[in-house]
C-alpha cells in the first residue's frame, strides 16, 4: 500500500476549490488535522506544510480584485456592436431588485471527489466521481449565508437576451466563463438561480466589508441532499447542462465549485439581434438663464451611437458625447444633434431651446401652470425654464407628469396643496431620474404629492444645493422619498414619506438639514438614514411601520440632534427604532417615544449622550419641573423600561441601560427615562393654540437653546405659505425655520386647521428680562406673560410714545377692536392684552418696550 502524501492545487478556472490534499494509506487530511498529538501525526503535518510551501512558491493561485459592481453589455450578432450597456454597484442592486438568498440558509458547492473521500463516505462501493448522493467534499468548499441579484434581472438592465444567446461572466483578473441564457432565464431546479452575490453571511458581511471574493456567481439549487443540504453538485451540473458546460477539475474530476466564478467584473450578452442605426436625442440643463449661461448638453440618443456632431446654434460646435457650452450673449439658441455608427446617422434639432437673458436686476415675476392651457404655461419645467431667480412658478390643481429639474433659486409651490396636485415621474430609467430635482441654493418647493420613481429615483432629489425649504411635501411609492445629497443647510418641513424603500436620505456631508414636522412611516427600510452627515436636527416627527430596517438610521454622522419624535417599528421580525453605528458619536437623544419594538435601539458607536445635555423646564400632571429629561421606553416583553417614578417627577429613579453591540464601546445609558411618552410633559401653558387661517401669534418668555426658532411650527400645515414678522424699519420678513423666536416680538402664522404647538422655555432663573427698541410707525410686539394683562400697564414702559394698538381674531379672522392709549370704553386701555396672541403697535415716537414677564 502507498504511503505518499500529494498535494494538488486546482486549475486556475476552479478557484472555488482550496487546495486538494490527499493521502494514500492514512486517514484523509480532514481526519488527520483533528486527529491527536502523536508523532507520526505532527510529523504529517509537518511534512504536508513543507511541500504546501513550496507549491506555493512554484504555483501561486490569482486571487483577483474585489468587485463592488458590474458592468452588464448587450452587444449585435456581430460581436462588435454595443446595443446597450449599464453599470450598477451592489448596493444599488440591493435596492432596486428583487434579492435572492435570505442570508440566513447555507448553499454548498461541491467539489472534486477524489478516491479516498469516496472510500471514507462508501466503504466497498463502486467509485463515482458524480456522486449523487451528494455527500462527499462539501464542508470545506466554499459556501455561506448567501444574498445577492438574479442574473436574470441584470440581462434585463441591458435589454434581456434569447434562450439561444450567449452570456459570458468575466471576473477582474480576466477569468471567462460563458453559458446560454436558456440556464440563466429557464434554471433547472438543481441548478437554481444564477446569483450574483453580495453578501456572505454575518461573518464576513458585503462586498464593501469582508466578502473579499465578491461579486461571486452561485447556484442556488431549490434541491437538498439526504442530510436536507442546499447543494449544487456534480450530479446536479450533470443533469442541469449540455456536456460541453460541464467542469472538470484537472481535467478529470468533475467539479461543480469550479463554476463559481468570483469577483465578477463583466457580463456580456451576445445576442443575435442585428446593429441597427442610432436614433438621436438630448437633454439640456439648464434652459434658460442669464448671459454668460452655461448648458450641460447630455446625448441619449438609442442604439449606442459612435460619433457626436453638436451644433449650439451660436456658431459653435462640439464633437464630445455630453459636451459642456456656454452661451456668451442673450438671445434664443437652436440646437442640433447629429449622431452616427457604422449603421448609419440620425439628427435632433430643438427649436428656440435655449433663452439666454441679458444679465442684470428684474422685477420678480409669478408664472402659473395649468395643464388646460388656461394659464402661462401647460408644463411644470417650461414654467422653471422661463423663471429667473427670485421668481415663482404656481401650480393649479391637477396631476402632471414630468422629471421637474430646478436649476436656479426660485419658488415652486402648488396652488391649494399636495392633495391636489400630483405629480408623476415621466422617466424612470435610472437611478438618478427623480420626479422633482434641485440643483440650486434657495430654492423652495412646496405643496405637491411626488410619486413613482421606482427604479431608484426620489420623489425629491436635492444635489449640491443649500439654503433650501421643502414644505408640505407626500412623497410616496419612490425608491427615496427625500434624498439629499453633499447639500447641507436645507429644511424639510411638515412633509409625509410612505411606501417608499426610505423616507429621507442624508448622504455626503449633508449637515446642518433641520427635518421636523414630517411623517415617515411605512417605508421598507428606514424613515431617516443619515450617512455621512452631521449637526442635523430631527425633531417632531412620526416613524412608524418600518418594514425591514427602522426608524432612523445613523451612519458616520455625528452631533446630531433627536428629539420629540415618536419611533415605533411595530415590527415582529425586528425592525430597530433607532440605529446608532459606524463611528457616529456626540448625537444627542431625548424626548422621543420608543414604542413596541422588539429592538427598540441599537448602538455599535459612541460616546452619544441619551438624555438632554441642559437641565429645562417641563411641565409634568400640573405641575412645573426643571432637570434633565430621557426618553419613553415602552417595555414589551420587559424589553423597555422597567424602573419606578416614586417622587412622581416624570423621571424614572432608576437609569434605563441601552444594548451596546459591540464589548469595545463603552456601556451606555439614558440616565432620566421618562415615567409615560413625551407628550405628557407639556402642560397648558405651554402651547400656542393655532385657529384654521391666520394667527398673529408671540412667546410669552424666552425658549430653551435648541428649541427657540421658528422649526417649533414646522409641524403646522401652512399650505406652502411662509411665517412672517415685521419691523417698522425693515418691513416684512420672511421667516426661515433657522430663525430665533424672541418675546416681545410678533408673528404671522397660516395653519390649515386648528392645532397647538407646544412650547419649551428656557429654565434659568438668572436672566436678564426682554426688551426690545421700537420705532415711529407701526410696530409687530409680543406680549410677555401667561395671564392677561391690560394694554395700560403692558405698555407701560411706551406710555408716552404709543398711541393705538390692534390685535387680531384669528377665530373670526378679522382685526378686533383698538385700544386707545388714555382711552375709556370699549377702545379703553382697560381692556386685557393675552398671552401667546401679537399685537399692532402705533408709536408717536421711538421708545423701549419692556417685558412684563422674564
Amino acid at each position: 500500500m502507498r504511503s505518499i502524501l500529494t498535494i494538488s492545487y486546482p486549475h486556475p478556472d476552479d478557484r472555488s476549490s482550496r487546495a486538494v490534499i490527499s493521502m494514500y494509506g492514512t486517514a484523509p487530511f480532514e481526519n488527520l488535522l483533528n486527529a491527536g498529538a502523536g508523532t507520526n501525526c505532527k510529523a504529517g503535518i509537518t511534512a504536508l506544510c513543507l511541500l504546501v510551501l513550496c507549491s506555493l512558491l512554484v504555483a501561486p493561485v490569482s486571487a483577483g480584485m474585489t468587485t463592488t459592481e458590474v458592468t452588464v453589455t448587450k452587444l449585435a450578432s456581430d460581436g462588435v456592436t454595443v446595443l446597450n450597456q449599464t453599470t450598477v454597484d451592489w448596493q444599488w442592486m440591493k435596492e432596486n431588485l428583487p434579492v435572492i438568498g435570505d442570508g440566513e440558509t447555507i448553499y454548498y458547492m461541491q467539489g472534486p471527489i477524489f478516491e479516498d473521500a469516496w472510500n471514507e463516505a462508501h466503504p466497498g462501493e463502486t467509485y463515482d466521481p458524480w456522486n449523487p448522493s451528494e455527500d462527499v467534499n462539501l464542508i470545506y468548499k466554499d459556501h455561506g449565508e448567501f444574498m445577492g441579484t438574479d442574473v436574470a434581472d441584470l440581462l434585463d438592465l441591458a435589454g434581456g437576451a434569447e434562450p439561444q444567446d450567449r452570456v459570458k461572466f468575466v471576473a477582474s483578473d480576466g477569468l471567462p466563463k460563458e453559458w446560454p441564457a436558456e440556464y440563466i432565464y429557464s434554471p433547472n431546479a438543481r441548478q437554481g438561480p444564477f446569483c450574483l452575490a453580495w453578501y456572505h453571511g454575518s461573518d464576513t458581511g458585503y462586498v464593501n466589508q469582508s466578502f473579499t471574493d465578491g461579486m461571486r456567481l452561485y447556484f442556488l439549487g431549490e434541491t437538498t441532499n439526504a442530510d436536507g443540504m442546499h447543494v449544487w453538485g456534480n450530479w446536479d451540473m450533470h443533469e442541469s447542462w449540455a456536456e460541453d458546460y460541464w467542469y472538470y477539475y484537472s481535467g478529470i474530476y468533475p467539479s461543480a465549485s469550479g463554476v463559481s466564478v468570483q469577483n465578477v467584473k463583466t457580463i456580456t450578452i451576445y445576442s443575435s439581434e442585428t446593429p441597427l442605426a442610432p436614433i438621436a436625442d438630448f437633454t439640456a440643463e439648464p434652459v434658460a438663464g442669464e448671459a454668460p449661461l452655461t448648458v450641460q448638453f447630455n446625448d441619449t440618443s438609442a442604439n449606442v451611437p459612435t460619433e457626436w456632431d453638436w451644433d449650439f446654434g451660436d456658431g459653435m460646435a462640439s464633437a464630445e458625447q455630453n459636451p459642456k457650452h456656454t452661451y456668451q450673449n442673450d438671445g434664443v439658441y437652436t440646437v442640433m444633434l447629429t449622431v452616427s455608427n457604422d449603421q448609419g446617422s440620425d439628427t435632433c434639432t430643438r427649436e428656440n431651446l435655449i433663452a439666454v437673458e441679458v444679465a442684470g436686476p428684474h422685477e420678480p415675476q409669478t408664472y402659473v401652470v395649468d395643464a388646460d392651457g388656461s394659464a402661462d404655461f401647460t408644463t411644470i419645467q417650461a414654467a422653471v425654464d422661463a423663471a429667473r431667480a427670485g421668481d415663482s412658478v404656481i401650480v393649479r390643481d391637477g396631476t402632471y407628469q414630468d422629471n421637474v429639474v430646478i436649476g436656479k433659486s426660485i419658488v415652486v409651490r402648488s396652488e391649494n396643496g399636495p392633495e391636489k396636485t400630483i405629480i408623476r415621474v415621466a422617466r424612470t430609467e435610472s437611478k438618478d431620474d427623480h420626479v422633482i430635482s434641485v440643483t440650486a441654493d434657495g430654492a423652495v418647493v412646496s405643496g405637491f404629492t411626488l410619486r413613482d420613481a421606482e427604479t431608484g429615483g426620489a420623489g425629491l432629489g436635492v444635489f449640491d444645493a443649500t439654503g433650501c425649504t421643502f414644505a408640505d411635501l407626500v412623497c410616496t411609492n419612490n425608491s427615496h422619498g427625500i434624498s439629499l445629497h453633499a447639500a447641507p443647510g436645507n429644511e424639510i418641513l411638515n412633509c409625509s414619506c410612505n411606501n417608499c424603500y426610505r423616507g429621507v436620505d442624508l448622504y455626503e456631508g449633508s449637515d446642518d438639514t433641520l427635518v421636523t414636522g414630517c411623517n415617515l412611516s411605512y417605508n421598507a427600510d428606514y424613515g431617516i438614514w443619515a450617512e455621512s452627515s452631521g449637526r442635523n436636527q430631527f425633531i417632531w416627527n412620526t416613524l412608524v411601520g418600518a418594514e425591514g430596517g427602522g426608524a432612523i438610521n445613523l451612519r458616520a454622522s455625528c452631533d446630531n440632534l433627536i428629539a420629540y419624535n415618536v419611533l415605533d417599528c411595530c415590527n415582529p421580525q425586528g425592525a430597530h427604532c433607532l440605529v446608532v453605528e459606524w463611528g457616529s458619536e456626540n448625537n444627542t437623544v431625548y424626548m422621543n417615544d420608543f414604542l413596541s419594538s422588539v429592538l427598540l435601539v441599537t448602538v455599535d458607536a459612541g460616546p452619544n449622550a441619551w438624555n438632554s445635555t441642559e437641565p429645562f423646564s417641563y411641565v409634568y400632571e400640573n405641575r412645573t419641573y426643571s432637570g434633565y429629561v430621557g426618553n419613553y421606553w415602552e417595555n414589551v416583553g420587559g424589553r423597555g423600561y422597567t424602573g419606578e417614578d416614586a417622587d412622581g417627577d416624570g423621571i424614572g429613579d432608576t437609569i434605563y441601560s441601552l444594548p451596546v453591540h459591540s464589548p469595545e464601546f463603552s456601556p451606555q445609558y439614558d440616565r432620566y427615562p421618562l415615567a409615560e411618552r413625551f407628550g405628557n410633559y407639556v402642560g397648558e401653558g405651554n402651547v400656542i393654540p393655532l385657529s384654521q387661517g391666520w394667527n398673529f401669534i408671540s412667546v410669552p418668555r424666552t425658549l430653551a437653546s435648541g428649541l427657540d426658532t421658528a422649526a417649533v411650527f414646522s409641524g403646522v400645515s401652512m399650505v406652502g405659505r411662509p411665517m412672517y414678522s415685521y419691523d417698522a424699519v425693515s418691513g416684512w420678513e420672511t421667516l426661515r425655520a433657522d430663525d430665533p423666536l424672541s418675546p416681545l416680538m410678533a408673528y404671522w402664522v397660516y395653519s390649515e386647521t386648528p392645532c397647538t404647538v407646544p412650547l419649551t422655555f428656557d429654565p434659568d432663573p438668572v436672566s436678564t428680562p426682554p426688551e426690545r427698541t421700537l420705532a415711529q410707525g407701526w410696530n409687530a410686539v409680543g406680549f410677555t406673560g401667561f395671564s392677561p394683562t391690560s394694554a395700560r400697564n403692558a405698555f407701560l414702559s411706551i406710555v408716552d410714545e404709543w398711541s393705538c394698538a390692534i390685535g387680531f381674531g384669528a377665530g373670526e379672522q378679522r382685526y378686533e377692536v383698538s385700544f386707545i392709549n388714555g382711552a375709556q370704553g370699549a377702545h379703553g386701555d382697560g381692556r386685557d392684552l393675552e398671552p401667546m396672541q401679537g399685537y399692532w403697535v402705533f408709536m408717536r415716537s421711538a421708545g423701549r418696550l419692556c417685558a412684563i414677564s422674564g
